[in-house]
Protein backbone atom coordinates (compact mmCIF):
# COMPACT_ATOMS: atom_id res chain seq x y z
CA UNK A 1 0.00 0.00 0.00
CA UNK A 2 1.36 3.43 -0.94
CA UNK A 3 0.94 6.07 1.74
CA UNK A 4 1.60 9.78 1.71
CA UNK A 5 4.50 11.11 3.75
CA UNK A 6 3.21 11.57 7.33
CA UNK A 7 5.74 14.25 8.18
CA UNK A 8 6.19 17.09 5.72
CA UNK A 9 9.35 18.07 7.59
CA UNK A 10 11.06 15.28 5.68
CA UNK A 11 10.73 17.17 2.41
CA UNK A 12 13.56 19.69 2.91
CA UNK A 13 15.97 16.81 3.44
CA UNK A 14 14.58 14.82 0.53
CA UNK A 15 14.79 17.78 -1.83
CA UNK A 16 18.44 18.27 -1.00
CA UNK A 17 19.26 14.61 -1.45
CA UNK A 18 17.43 14.52 -4.80
CA UNK A 19 19.81 17.27 -5.88
CA UNK A 20 22.68 14.88 -5.25
CA UNK A 21 21.71 13.15 -8.49
CA UNK A 22 23.41 16.14 -10.12
CA UNK A 23 26.42 15.68 -7.87
CA UNK A 24 25.62 18.97 -6.14
CA UNK A 25 28.52 19.24 -3.73
CA UNK A 26 29.82 22.46 -2.26
CA UNK A 27 32.36 24.09 -4.49
CA UNK A 28 36.05 24.22 -3.63
CA UNK A 29 38.26 26.66 -5.50
CA UNK A 30 40.42 24.75 -8.01
CA UNK A 31 44.15 24.83 -7.56
CA UNK A 32 46.29 26.20 -10.34
CA UNK A 33 46.92 23.60 -13.00
CA UNK A 34 50.34 22.31 -14.01
CA UNK A 35 50.21 22.89 -17.75
CA UNK A 36 53.00 20.39 -18.35
CA UNK A 37 51.12 17.38 -17.00
CA UNK A 38 47.42 18.24 -16.87
CA UNK A 39 45.00 18.51 -19.80
CA UNK A 40 44.24 22.14 -20.58
CA UNK A 41 41.83 21.77 -23.52
CA UNK A 42 39.00 19.55 -22.29
CA UNK A 43 35.80 18.69 -24.15
CA UNK A 44 32.85 16.99 -22.45
CA UNK A 45 30.23 15.20 -24.57
CA UNK A 46 27.60 14.27 -21.96
CA UNK A 47 25.84 16.10 -19.12
CA UNK A 48 27.23 13.87 -16.37
CA UNK A 49 30.83 14.61 -17.25
CA UNK A 50 29.94 18.31 -17.62
CA UNK A 51 28.91 18.28 -13.96
CA UNK A 52 32.13 16.65 -12.80
CA UNK A 53 34.39 18.90 -14.86
CA UNK A 54 32.82 22.08 -13.50
CA UNK A 55 33.64 20.92 -9.98
CA UNK A 56 37.17 19.71 -10.61
CA UNK A 57 38.90 22.09 -13.03
CA UNK A 58 39.18 25.78 -13.73
CA UNK A 59 36.82 27.11 -16.43
CA UNK A 60 39.86 28.13 -18.49
CA UNK A 61 40.67 24.46 -19.05
CA UNK A 62 37.24 23.60 -20.50
CA UNK A 63 36.61 24.18 -24.20
CA UNK A 64 33.14 22.72 -24.62
CA UNK A 65 30.17 21.16 -22.79
CA UNK A 66 27.18 19.34 -24.19
CA UNK A 67 24.26 21.46 -25.35
CA UNK A 68 22.11 19.69 -22.73
CA UNK A 69 23.81 21.69 -20.00
CA UNK A 70 22.54 24.88 -21.64
CA UNK A 71 18.91 23.92 -21.10
CA UNK A 72 16.96 25.63 -18.35
CA UNK A 73 17.78 24.35 -14.86
CA UNK A 74 20.22 21.75 -16.21
CA UNK A 75 22.99 23.12 -13.97
CA UNK A 76 23.05 24.50 -10.43
CA UNK A 77 22.77 28.32 -10.36
CA UNK A 78 26.43 28.87 -9.46
CA UNK A 79 27.58 27.31 -12.74
CA UNK A 80 25.15 28.93 -15.18
CA UNK A 81 27.14 32.18 -15.61
CA UNK A 82 30.09 30.09 -16.79
CA UNK A 83 28.26 28.65 -19.78
CA UNK A 84 28.99 31.67 -21.97
CA UNK A 85 32.69 30.80 -21.72
CA UNK A 86 32.25 27.41 -23.38
CA UNK A 87 31.14 26.24 -26.80
CA UNK A 88 28.15 23.88 -26.75
CA UNK A 89 28.52 20.58 -28.60
CA UNK A 90 26.12 17.87 -29.76
CA UNK A 91 28.37 14.89 -29.17
CA UNK A 92 29.80 14.84 -32.69
CA UNK A 93 33.37 13.85 -33.47
CA UNK A 94 33.66 16.69 -35.99
CA UNK A 95 32.87 19.26 -33.32
CA UNK A 96 35.46 17.89 -30.91
CA UNK A 97 38.20 17.57 -33.52
CA UNK A 98 37.95 21.20 -34.63
CA UNK A 99 38.68 22.29 -31.04
CA UNK A 100 41.93 20.31 -30.86
CA UNK A 101 41.28 18.91 -27.36
CA UNK A 102 43.90 17.15 -25.28
CA UNK A 103 41.17 15.28 -23.37
CA UNK A 104 37.64 14.24 -24.30
CA UNK A 105 35.33 12.85 -21.60
CA UNK A 106 32.15 11.02 -22.51
CA UNK A 107 29.85 8.16 -21.53
CA UNK A 108 29.73 4.49 -22.45
CA UNK A 109 26.13 4.97 -23.62
CA UNK A 110 26.88 7.94 -25.86
CA UNK A 111 27.81 7.67 -29.53
CA UNK A 112 30.33 4.88 -29.95
CA UNK A 113 31.02 6.11 -33.48
CA UNK A 114 32.24 9.41 -32.01
CA UNK A 115 34.36 7.67 -29.38
CA UNK A 116 35.91 5.24 -31.86
CA UNK A 117 36.69 7.91 -34.45
CA UNK A 118 38.29 10.23 -31.91
CA UNK A 119 40.51 7.43 -30.63
CA UNK A 120 41.52 6.38 -34.14
CA UNK A 121 42.58 9.95 -34.78
CA UNK A 122 44.78 9.93 -31.70
CA UNK A 123 42.62 11.81 -29.23
CA UNK A 124 42.69 10.97 -25.54
CA UNK A 125 39.15 9.80 -24.71
CA UNK A 126 37.99 8.70 -21.25
CA UNK A 127 34.59 7.01 -20.95
CA UNK A 128 32.37 6.90 -17.87
CA UNK A 129 29.67 4.29 -17.26
CA UNK A 130 26.37 5.22 -15.54
CA UNK A 131 26.57 5.06 -11.74
CA UNK A 132 24.18 2.75 -9.88
CA UNK A 133 25.21 3.58 -6.31
CA UNK A 134 26.98 6.19 -4.22
CA UNK A 135 30.10 4.01 -4.23
CA UNK A 136 30.12 3.92 -8.03
CA UNK A 137 29.61 7.69 -8.07
CA UNK A 138 32.61 8.15 -5.77
CA UNK A 139 34.67 5.93 -8.07
CA UNK A 140 33.68 8.06 -11.08
CA UNK A 141 34.73 11.23 -9.27
CA UNK A 142 38.11 9.68 -8.44
CA UNK A 143 38.53 8.55 -12.04
CA UNK A 144 37.69 12.00 -13.38
CA UNK A 145 40.10 13.53 -10.88
CA UNK A 146 42.86 11.29 -12.21
CA UNK A 147 41.98 12.06 -15.83
CA UNK A 148 42.16 15.83 -15.36
CA UNK A 149 45.12 15.78 -12.97
CA UNK A 150 43.15 16.79 -9.89
CA UNK A 151 43.13 13.68 -7.62
CA UNK A 152 43.32 15.65 -4.38
CA UNK A 153 40.42 17.87 -5.33
CA UNK A 154 38.37 14.81 -6.25
CA UNK A 155 38.97 13.34 -2.81
CA UNK A 156 37.94 16.62 -1.18
CA UNK A 157 34.77 16.65 -3.23
CA UNK A 158 33.87 13.15 -2.05
CA UNK A 159 34.68 13.96 1.58
CA UNK A 160 32.50 17.06 1.43
CA UNK A 161 29.65 15.09 -0.11
CA UNK A 162 29.81 12.37 2.54
CA UNK A 163 29.94 14.91 5.34
CA UNK A 164 26.90 16.85 4.12
CA UNK A 165 24.95 13.67 3.48
CA UNK A 166 25.66 12.32 6.95
CA UNK A 167 24.70 15.66 8.52
CA UNK A 168 21.37 15.78 6.73
CA UNK A 169 20.55 12.14 7.38
CA UNK A 170 21.05 12.76 11.08
CA UNK A 171 18.18 15.28 10.91
CA UNK A 172 15.63 12.94 9.29
CA UNK A 173 12.74 12.31 11.71
CA UNK A 174 12.59 8.80 13.20
CA UNK A 175 9.81 6.38 12.40
CA UNK A 176 8.51 4.48 9.42
CA UNK A 177 9.86 5.66 6.09
CA UNK A 178 7.07 6.97 3.83
CA UNK A 179 6.94 5.51 0.34
CA UNK A 180 8.05 7.66 -2.57
CA UNK A 181 6.77 6.61 -5.99
CA UNK A 182 7.98 8.28 -9.17
CA UNK A 183 5.93 7.02 -12.12
CA UNK A 184 6.85 8.69 -15.38
CA UNK A 185 5.61 8.58 -18.96
CA UNK A 186 4.78 5.09 -20.28
CA UNK A 187 4.81 3.78 -16.71
CA UNK A 188 8.56 4.23 -16.44
CA UNK A 189 9.92 3.61 -12.94
CA UNK A 190 13.46 3.40 -11.56
CA UNK A 191 14.99 0.04 -10.78
CA UNK A 192 15.80 -1.22 -7.30
CA UNK A 193 19.59 -1.31 -7.60
CA UNK A 194 20.03 2.18 -9.02
CA UNK A 195 21.53 5.44 -7.86
CA UNK A 196 18.08 7.01 -8.07
CA UNK A 197 16.63 4.53 -5.56
CA UNK A 198 19.62 4.96 -3.25
CA UNK A 199 19.23 8.74 -3.35
CA UNK A 200 15.53 8.54 -2.46
CA UNK A 201 16.25 6.15 0.41
CA UNK A 202 19.04 8.40 1.66
CA UNK A 203 16.52 11.24 1.82
CA UNK A 204 14.38 9.42 4.36
CA UNK A 205 11.93 7.82 1.95
CA UNK A 206 11.38 4.27 0.75
CA UNK A 207 11.75 4.22 -3.02
CA UNK A 208 9.03 2.29 -4.80
CA UNK A 209 10.68 0.59 -7.75
CA UNK A 210 9.48 -1.55 -10.60
CA UNK A 211 10.54 -4.75 -8.81
CA UNK A 212 8.22 -3.89 -5.89
CA UNK A 213 5.12 -4.11 -8.05
CA UNK A 214 3.15 -7.36 -8.51
CA UNK A 215 3.60 -9.08 -11.90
Amino acid sequence: MITAAPEYSRWPFANWVFALLLVCCASVSPAAADTATRPMRIVSLIACTDQLLLRLVEPERILSLTFLSYQKDALPPEFRPLLKRFKPNHGLAEEALTMQPDLVVTGTFSSQFTTTLLRRLGRNVVEFAPDNSFDEMYASIVRMGDAVGEPERAEKLIANFRSRLASLQAQIPPGEMPVYADIDVNFWMPGKDTLYAQVVNAGGFLALTLSDLPP
